[in-house]
């Protein structure tokens, strides 16, 4: 005698085959969508950290044309030859020149409120150490004076 497969049998097994396949085809959608919502932030972070490079590489090129015009300028003021002071000089407004070029070419990219007042905060700062500097080394002079016409 055969047995053939009742009713209720084959409904079960068509049943968890429907239900996998279901739960297969889910994973597969969720994959999916998962993936490409990972290559969109991918795509926007590599946005983001390409112009944040460019951003940095500028605000570095300004520093060390500052510290290098810093250094030119102390350099006039030692320099004894006028040829050498004048070179120097010259080298001082280059690197004026290639300030204000990488400036102009990093304040398109400011989008942020906080990128602009760090830039016009970090140029206030610096005037305002300078003037320090300068009003500091007026001082010992001033004292000095003082103690002598006192003396």
């Amino acid at each position: 005698m055969k047995l053939r497969p009742t009713l209720p049998t084959s409904r079960l097994t068509l049943t968890v085959a429907a239900g996998f396949s279901l739960a297969l085809m889910l994973m597969a959608t969720l994959t999916i969508v998962g993936l490409r919502e990972m290559a969109e932030i991918n795509d926007r972070l590599e946005a983001i950290v390409k112009v944040n490079n460019v951003k940095m590489r500028l605000a570095n090129e300004m520093r060390d044309i500052l510290r290098d015009r810093a250094i030119s300028m102390l350099s006039i003021v030692v320099m004894n030859d006028d040829f050498d002071k004048d070179e120097e000089l010259m080298r001082f407004y280059r690197y004026g020149s290639a300030y204000q070029e990488t400036r102009q070419q990093l304040l398109p990219m400011l989008t942020l409120p906080e990128e602009k007042a760090v830039l016009k905060e970090g140029l206030h700062d610096r005037r305002e150490r300078t003037e320090r500097k300068a009003h500091g080394a007026q001082r010992p002079r001033k004292r000095a004076k003082r103690v002598s016409s006192e003396g």
